[in-house]
């Protein structure tokens, strides 16, 4: 899955503002190993982890309106979010938006997607993401969680 994994990294960053950061990318050199280095506005950040043989960016958190993944951005209402992302071939996880939970998690080989919404909505529909995470996780990697 590793080969579909970095196959999907590719075409998540060709398709998405990520503010000069890569997925699956080297890090600069003067990052932080492992994290988490702040870039953009000041409120977005990227994590260095190992991923298959490589130390490389697998995390990236942004709340920038200007960022976005496949043009879903911090700021949008998450109604359409289901359409563009299962269209990517990523997978519902959770949107429990009972009051408690305020992430949307969608799944792609060792990739997720985290969409964090106001913990008071309640309403998928009208809800607007303040934060967006993709997390690349390696399942071989001892502390790995899925």
């Amino acid at each position: 899955m590793y080969s579909e994994t970095l196959a999907a990294a590719k075409e998540l960053n060709n398709q998405s503002n990520l503010l000069g950061v890569t997925l699956l990318g080297l890090p600069p050199e003067d990052a932080m190993y492992p994290g988490p280095n702040q870039y953009g506005d000041g409120n977005d950040y990227y994590s260095i982890f190992s991923y298959g043989d490589k130390a490389c960016i697998t995390e990236v958190e942004v709340s920038s309106p200007e960022a976005n993944i496949y043009g879903i951005a911090p700021g949008d209402e998450a109604a359409s979010i289901e359409t563009i992302l299962i269209s990517q071939g990523y997978s519902l996880v959770s949107d429990d938006l009972s009051g408690e939970k305020d992430t949307i998690f969608y799944q792609k080989y060792h990739i997720s997607i985290q969409l964090t919404v106001p913990r008071d909505s309640s309403d998928l529909d009208t809800a607007v993401i303040t934060r967006i995470a993709i997390v690349v996780r390696d399942p071989d990697d001892v502390g790995a969680v899925f």
